[in-house]
Order: C-alpha cells, then sequence, then structure tokens
C-alpha cells in the first residue's frame, strides 16, 4: 500500500478505503515505472530499436566533461518515459529537494532538460541520452536518487514551457495522461506553484547559452 499512501498521504486512511478497481489501476501504474522492459515495449518501434540497442551501462564509455553536466557525457536513459521516471527520482544532496523540470532543446539522441528544484533554490541544466535500455544508477554531482517505490510520481514533462515551472501542474498532468493513461500531477507541484516566487539567476540563462554555443544543429523542444 505503499505506492498508494504516498499519494493520498501516509496517515490517511483514503488509501485503505478505495475500490478495488481503483487499487488496481495504481497498482499497474507502479508496475509500469518499475519495469523498464515494459516501458521500452510502449514506444515506437523504430525508437524501440535504437533504445534495446544501446549501451546498458550507469555511464556512457568515452565520456567527457561531468557526468550530466556536459553535452558529451550525458546520462543514460531509456527513451522518453525513461528521461521523465530518472528525473522525477532526483533530488539535491544538501536540502533533499525534488527537481521541476521541463525539455529545451535536443541534440540528435541527447535530450536537454532545465530543472529547478522544488522550493526554487538550485537552478541547473541536465543531459540526457535516451538510447539505453535502461535508467542509469548514477546520479550527477549534487544530486541523489531516491527510491522509487517511496513517490512515484513524475515531477516534470518532456514538453518546453515558456513561463517555467509556471504551467508544469497542467503539463505534467497531459504527460502522464500520455504515457499513464491518467492525469497524477503531484499535488506539491500546484503548492510550488502557488507559494513560491521562482526566480532564474542572474547567471542561469548564461549557463543555458553556454550549454549549446559548442553545439551545432540543436532544436529548441516542441
Amino acid at each position: 500500500m505503499s505506492f498508494l499512501q504516498s499519494l493520498f498521504g501516509t496517515n490517511s486512511k483514503t488509501a485503505s478505503k478505495l475500490p478495488p478497481e481503483i487499487i488496481e489501476i495504481f497498482e499497474k501504474i507502479r508496475k509500469f515505472m518499475e519495469d523498464e522492459n515494459l516501458q521500452n515495449s510502449m514506444v515506437d518501434p523504430i525508437l524501440r530499436d535504437n533504445i534495446i540497442g544501446g549501451f546498458d551501462v550507469d555511464e556512457l564509455p568515452h565520456g567527457v566533461g561531468e557526468f550530466g553536466h556536459s553535452g558529451e557525457n550525458p546520462i543514460p536513459v531509456n527513451g522518453p518515459i525513461g528521461e521523465l521516471i530518472y528525473l522525477s527520482r532526483l533530488i539535491t544532496k544538501d536540502t533533499k529537494k525534488r527537481l521541476l523540470f521541463h525539455r529545451i532543446g535536443s541534440v540528435e539522441h541527447i535530450d536537454v532538460y532545465e530543472t529547478v528544484s522544488i522550493d526554487g533554490r538550485n537552478w541547473d541544466i541536465l543531459f540526457l541520452s535516451f538510447y539505453q535500455p535502461r535508467k542509469s544508477r548514477k546520479a550527477p554531482a549534487g544530486y541523489q536518487i531516491t527510491d522509487l517505490r517511496s513517490q512515484p510520481l513524475i515531477y516534470g514533462t518532456n514538453r518546453q514551457l515558456a513561463q517555467f515551472p509556471y504551467g508544469l501542474q497542467k503539463a505534467i498532468r497531459d504527460t502522464t495522461e500520455q504515457f499513464l493513461g491518467i492525469p497524477m500531477p503531484p499535488p506539491e507541484v500546484r503548492i510550488a506553484e502557488e507559494t513560491i516566487n521562482f526566480q532564474r539567476p542572474k547567471d542561469h540563462d548564461h549557463k543555458v547559452k553556454l550549454a549549446f554555443q559548442n553545439v551545432k544543429g540543436w532544436m529548441r523542444a516542441e
């Protein structure tokens, strides 16, 4: 019942009172988020062949630069679904805060995500390579990976948001409905949008430009 308690609160009796058919739906979602083979089976066949044929590693061989923070050393994940789940499992190492995220562009098989901790303090850019059969078990510097079973929710989108992170709750609703079949934005995202004054640091826009200045042919996310 830990999956349902994470949705309705550990002290709530709501989860235990849900109808069996609703519990079954949530358990299918939990299984989907944990089962990488199932995730891979859900994508387009051409993309799936590239995913399955990729390196089964935590860090790509011959990577150059800081893991996850360099376009030449991106984080291995299994497709767009893997990106969402991997980033949703990251928390800041010092304050244990979850990340909100959206995709800001692509460079061939590498996707570029802008992230911010849910308290609005830590802004970052992370690179992910989505042609791998599984998600890396390694976290970029400054982060750690949480147990999926403790909070199996999605905290971002693979779309670009003009006013990120504002509008993220709706984007997560659309994204989770697309991939999971049910809209499931975490309540913390709505609270953050309503209560936190998110402001990018002065050097953050420059950091975004630096992420792409030496990469030709990058495309903004649609």
